[in-house]
């Protein structure tokens, strides 16, 4: 990977980090409609591969939204797409698979690693808060 993908940048609104740190934790599909499709589409970028696909509530988070997720499924598999936002985000990332640490916050912070089984457990019992 050359120095030019490493330190490209995307920078990402306060809703789309709530979106991704909470995806394998809680329903967010409410919050997911309320993006951009810029964002929506980065986003479903991120969680096909961060997070767990074994997990209910991914599952259900991605329900929506299975003709997006399609079309990202077809560009990974390098086949052409027209969608001007997947084009578009190609190009700001350089790439069709987007580091994690790429993505930053409007205020420049690196988004969180999602949540590992155990914090998830740990949060839906209450043992610890969300962020």
């Amino acid at each position: 990977m050359d120095m030019e993908k490493k330190n490209n940048k995307v920078q990402v609104s306060s809703e789309f980090v709530k979106c991704y740190e909470h995806f394998n934790v809680f329903d967010v599909i409410s919050d997911m409609k309320l993006l951009d499709r810029r964002e929506l589409y980065l986003l479903l970028m991120l969680c096909v591969d961060n997070h767990d696909d074994n997990n209910t509530i991914v599952l259900k988070n991605f329900s929506e939204f299975k003709e997006e997720l399609n079309e990202i499924l077809d560009l990974q598999e390098n086949e052409e797409t027209t969608n001007e936002f997947l084009l578009a985000l190609t190009l700001e990332t350089c790439d069709t698979a987007i580091d994690i640490n790429n993505i930053v916050s409007v205020d420049g912070n690196k988004i969180k690693a999602p949540f590992t089984k155990e914090e998830i457990r740990d949060i839906k019992i209450g043992k610890i808060d969300s962020i």
